[in-house]
Formats: structure tokens, C-alpha cells, sequence
């Protein structure tokens, strides 16, 4: 039990990203309750709100969650059906309101510590591990320009490449085409290769030919990864040459993988 109450308050922290919005929603919910004259509609969010909090936050609920519906590593998922943004804005719109039937200066008082409140709880996208949009899919740069120079150096093979984490997430919005070994639904036996993909692009050093033999293994042709000359030595002896440079990441490809039969094996990931 003391586990899962760890693995909820890890998963809260990690889902708001160490910010405040969180106290600023149960606020926001309890203003939803109390505010006199509540309409349905509003008493019918707050009981909600309530009720997945509730299943949320008890440890009982939240054990039953994890093991039987989606899994520990995903439990922060639950926050996706809380109404988190509108609650917020539906409950400062409502003190506005309230504080404007008063007289306008403390309508215009209201408002500006509504604002102030949002900001003190929260931080700003474009800071702390975000980037500046640099483009109009705003996406990140290196990662189109990869998934073009594999579009435009590869002919006639499936793209199945390994990639940094940076990537996982915007290459799947930018170009589908280009497969990846991460997802839940592969063969069971396939699982310890991907996490071990995962995981030597989070060591320091990397396992070099640690990476190459999963990849070998899952059928990978193209391994992108921050180019080095021992990169580079290393991933050679072991079949993947350097095709070429994107920024900080080299692009290495071996054309013994991606077979047609590895990559119709591949196709339930």
C-alpha cells in the first residue's frame, strides 16, 4: 500500500512537471461547490471532478487501476480525464464575476490576482526543457531534418530506426512512415530488446554494441544517435555505417536489417 501511495504522488509531481496548477484546480473544484447559488451544470462538474479524484488519490481504487486497467507505468493518464484547464478558467470566471457585482474596482482586482494566481502556479512553455517553436509544425528542427534525410537517402528499404527520446514522441506526429521498436502491443519476447534500447540511450557512457545487438536482433536498419567518433567506430564494427550528420545526431544504417521478412514481423508494434 505505502508503494502505490509513492507511485500516485510520483505521477502527480511528474504529470504537472513540479509546477502548481494541481493546487490551483482542487481549489478551483472546491469554489465549484461552495460558491453560492451553484447551478446544476456547475454542482454536476464538481461531483465529477470529485469522483475521479477520489479514485485517483484512495489507494485502494488506485491499486485496482494499476494492476487490472492500464498499468503503473501509466497511471498518470488518469489526469487526461480530469477537465483540468477549463475547471481553472470556469472558477476565476466565476470570482470575476462575483467581485464585478461589487463595483468595478474590485471586478478589475479580482481579475488581476486571478491572473497573478495562474502564473505564480505555473510556468512558461517556452522555459525549463521546452523550445522555441522554429518552425510551423512546431516541432523539433533536428528531428525533421532527420526524418527527411532518411526519407531522401533511403530508396527501397522500410525505415525502422532507433531513436533518441527527444525524438519518440515527435517523430510518430511527423512522419508515420518511419517505425520505431517502442510500444506495448509486440511480442512479449520483443520487450526486454526495446527496453534495452531505451535504456543505453539514457546511459553515460552508452553500451554501444549493446544498442546495435537489440537493434540487429529486432531487425533496426538505422540507428540515429549523438555522433561521435567512437559512435561511429563502434557502431561500424558492428554493421551500421555513418550514412551522414543532422545537426548534433548521426544517422547510421545497416542494409542487412530491415529485410522484408523482419519487417513484416514487425508490424504488430
Amino acid at each position: 500500500m505505502a508503494e502505490t501511495i509513492r507511485l500516485i504522488f510520483h505521477w502527480l509531481t511528474a504529470y504537472f512537471g513540479g509546477g502548481l496548477h494541481w493546487l490551483l484546480f482542487l481549489a478551483s473544484v472546491i469554489v465549484l461547490f461552495f460558491l453560492g447559488e451553484a447551478s446544476k451544470k456547475r454542482q454536476i462538474l464538481a461531483y465529477y471532478c470529485a469522483g475521479i479524484l477520489f479514485l485517483y488519490f484512495f489507494p485502494l481504487t488506485a491499486w485496482i487501476i494499476m494492476k487490472a486497467c492500464i498499468g503503473t507505468d501509466t497511471y498518470w493518464r488518469m489526469f487526461w480525464l480530469l477537465p483540468v484547464t477549463p475547471v481553472i478558467a470556469y472558477a476565476l470566471v466565476l470570482l470575476v464575476r462575483r467581485a464585478e457585482e461589487r463595483g468595478a474596482r474590485e471586478g478589475l482586482a479580482a481579475l488581476f490576482a486571478c491572473i497573478l494566481a495562474v502564473i505564480v502556479t505555473g510556468s512558461c512553455i517556452y522555459g525549463k526543457g521546452q523550445f522555441l517553436p522554429g518552425n510551423r509544425f512546431k516541432l523539433n528542427g533536428d528531428m525533421m531534418a532527420v526524418c527527411q534525410f532518411l526519407e531522401e537517402y533511403n530508396t527501397d528499404e522500410e525505415i525502422y530506426a532507433a531513436v533518441p527520446p527527444e525524438f519518440v514522441s515527435s517523430i510518430r506526429q511527423y512522419d508515420a512512415n518511419i517505425k520505431q521498436p517502442y510500444g506495448r502491443y509486440g511480442p512479449e519476447e520483443w520487450q526486454p530488446l526495446q527496453q534495452q534500447i531505451e535504456y543505453v540511450y539514457k546511459q553515460n557512457p552508452a553500451d554501444f554494441f549493446g544498442l546495435t545487438a537489440a537493434c540487429k536482433s529486432l531487425g533496426i536498419n538505422y540507428i540515429i544517435f549523438p555522433h561521435s567518433e567512437e559512435a561511429s567506430a563502434a557502431f561500424a564494427a558492428d554493421g551500421y555505417t555513418l550514412a551522414g550528420n543532422v545537426g548534433v545526431y548521426g544517422i547510421f544504417h545497416n542494409p542487412a536489417c530491415g529485410t522484408e521478412d523482419d519487417n513484416q514481423s514487425q508490424e504488430e508494434i
